[in-house]
């Protein structure tokens, strides 16, 4: 689903990408490379500079997990996640963005920082009719981006609803 804000051409300002890159199951890995790779192409179309971020979660010292009872060790893992992504869509430290906290407010900050003119973004979440058709984190980033919006879902997703839209 693409939410266009503004008139703005997007050529040569700055495409963001958001994900979660602390969610390692096959159905996140394959939206945040759908993600990063309909981010790359447009920045490419665009002339524009491709930038990368993920929220990560506050440190909790009763987490199960020792990495996610301190701060560094999280970050560390966040960056370490991301890696392999820079590598592949070619992206260097200086537009990887993490940042400690919730990704729906954390999103649209990054994205006014940058004057980001598309922010891709992806949802896996299914609780309500809204959560179905665009995501529980996507719906509430929506309002407070000044950017326009590119929200992907997973094709199995996708499909469900085309299913759906068959049978009404």
């Amino acid at each position: 689903m693409l939410m266009v804000k503004h008139a703005n051409p997007w050529t040569e300002r700055p495409i963001l990408t958001a994900i979660d890159a602390g969610s390692d199951d096959l159905k996140h890995r394959v939206l945040q490379v759908g993600i990063l790779s309909h981010g790359h192409d447009i920045a490419h179309l665009s002339h524009a500079s491709l930038h990368m971020m993920s929220a990560y979660p506050y440190p909790m010292l009763s987490a199960a997990d020792p990495i996610f009872q301190l701060k560094e060790s999280i970050l560390t893992f966040y960056h370490e996640q991301c890696q392999g992504y820079q590598d592949e869509f070619d992206i260097d430290d200086q537009h990887l963005h993490l940042a400690e906290g919730p990704a729906d407010q954390l999103i649209p900050h990054v994205a006014h920082q940058l004057g980001a003119a598309l922010t891709v973004l992806g949802s896996v979440a299914r609780r309500g009719l809204s959560g179905v058709l665009l995501g529980n984190t996507a719906e509430l980033v929506l309002d407070a981006m000044e950017s326009d919006v590119l929200v992907l879902k997973p094709w199995d997703v996708i499909r469900e609803l085309e299913a759906l839209a068959a049978h009404h």
